[in-house]
């Protein structure tokens, strides 16, 4: 009888440890910012920035909510060192799935001056619940 006991309890164990993906959610993504476009005409920069980017679900939880901070780095023309930092939130309450990619563009506002880099240093994300799941 303890033998059956026994083994029953490390079936469990095996099968908990085995199904772990499903015990532990993991809600991360990754962004690549794949590229941007800034006009320039006259002798200027134009002070609107395009910026595409791809958001990858790489967690084992689907996505339902997610901000993108976008941090968009000028130079300032001459000998100067200190570069123009510009911020901004990408905001898309969509539905990602687990291994799923999106495309995205959005609008961020720079001043004159060329934007020669940029990054994401932060992403919010929430999970997806559902709309039966939601407290009214």
């Amino acid at each position: 009888m303890k033998r059956k006991v026994l083994l029953v309890i490390l079936f469990l164990i095996l099968a908990i440890s085995l199904s772990g993906c499903c015990l532990l959610e993991n809600l991360s993504a990754d962004v690549v910012i794949t590229k941007w476009e800034q006009d320039y005409s006259n002798g200027k920069w134009g002070d609107q920035l395009k910026v595409y980017y791809t958001i990858t679900n790489t967690g084992n939880v689907d996505i339902g909510w997610y901000a993108v901070c976008l941090i968009a780095y000028c130079d300032c023309e001459g000998a100067c060192e200190v570069l123009d930092i510009y911020e901004d939130w990408d905001n898309v309450g969509m539905l990602i799935e687990v291994g799923e990619s999106k495309n995205r563009t959005c609008w961020m506002t720079v001043g004159d001056k060329k934007v020669t880099r940029m990054s994401v240093p932060k992403i919010l994300l929430e999970r997806y619940i559902g709309f039966w799941q939601y407290e009214y």
